[in-house]
């Protein structure tokens, strides 16, 4: 989540300027919601427009390292582009909420935004900044790989319609209590593998960390682990009785399709027995992953839809090639 209260600089355009959350919060959400119709519904997004519309004095403290940058015309936010510090990695800076309204694309918007957060960083002393971006997004891809950005690995996403119901699970799998966080830790260090630490907002560096649970409960999500040695680990969000729910799902080492089947049936039947909303799975690949390769045989095998590919994308900011393209 990325938002910013702004400081006096001077912007790269003269239509730039610093966000102020509590006088810009509600006229951004509004343009994000704008912006992002034509996008896969997305829960992080809607956190952040949720996190906007109430945003007050006391959020201040959550924003110490973090900035924005709005694209105005007319008096109207038009495009928004945020950076806020990897608190897991001090060194690297996160991009989000890079949006542009859709009469206003194609105009090089988005580009002076990202690079006012990139200098930003820099300014700093960030070393990196890294990003995840929708793989169906070519233009924002190209964007990024021209200021120098390369592919860490990619997170997937599928979606189960609510109401819709799967088979019953192959063998029992139970909850994980606290006493197994030891081999959870052990499933999530080979299944979140580091490619996928640059691009996170958090402060915890595990979903088993104290800050993980806070920040789900802060935004009405209640979470609820299932573990088993063969089939790996799923940590379920659940989003109050009409949803969302989300579902994160990491694979053991050895873990084969109808092992990850009977995981993820034991979820969804727990989940739907008192939240009925869409059921959506977030699976973590590098290439070549076996395991990987067998949950995503899983989840088709469930009837789930692919809903999108998030592409997680890191630029070294002491390079100088993304300073030239500022120029370009």
């Amino acid at each position: 989540m990325l938002i910013s209260l702004g400081r006096a600089e001077v912007p790269l355009h003269p239509q730039i300027r610093r966000m102020n959350a509590l006088r810009d919060g509600r006229a951004l959400a509004d343009m994000l919601e704008t912006a992002y119709l034509d996008e896969p519904w997305d829960p992080d997004q809607g956190e952040v427009i949720a996190f906007l519309r109430t945003f007050g004095s006391f959020d201040t403290s959550l924003l110490s390292e973090a900035a924005g940058y709005l694209w105005c015309e007319g008096g109207a936010i038009v495009g928004n582009a945020s950076v806020m510090r990897n608190q897991a990695r001090r060194d690297t800076w996160v991009i989000g909420n890079v949006a542009t309204h859709a009469d206003h694309r194609r105009r090089g918007i988005g580009r002076a935004l990202v690079a006012s957060c990139l200098r930003y960083a820099h300014r700093r002393g960030g070393r990196f900044a890294a990003l995840q971006v929708t793989a169906a997004n070519a233009p924002a891809l190209a964007m990024y790989r021209a200021f120098g950005f390369s592919t860490l690995g990619v997170v997937e996403q599928y979606a189960l319609g609510a109401g819709r119901r799967v088979g019953a699970p192959t063998r029992a799998i139970a909850r994980a209590s606290w006493r197994k966080r030891h081999a959870l830790a052990a499933v999530l260090e080979r299944a979140m593998p580091e490619a996928f630490t640059w691009a996170t907002f958090s402060q915890h560096d595990s979903p088993l960390g104290l800050r993980y649970w806070l920040d789900a409960w802060l935004v009405g999500l209640y979470s609820a682990w299932w573990f088993d040695p063969v089939a790996g680990a799923l940590c379920a969000r659940l989003g109050g009785a009409h949803g969302p729910n989300l579902f994160d799902l990491y694979p053991a080492a050895q873990a084969g399709a109808s092992d990850l089947e009977a995981l993820c049936v034991t979820a969804l039947e727990f989940v739907r027995a008192e939240h009925r909303g869409l059921a959506v799975f977030s699976l973590a690949r590098l290439d070549k992953d076996p395991a990987g390769e067998a949950a995503r045989e899983a989840l088709k095998a469930l009837g789930l839809s692919p809903l999108r590919t998030l592409v997680h994308m890191r630029l070294a900011l002491e390079d100088a090639g993304w300073q030239e393209a500022l120029d370009a």
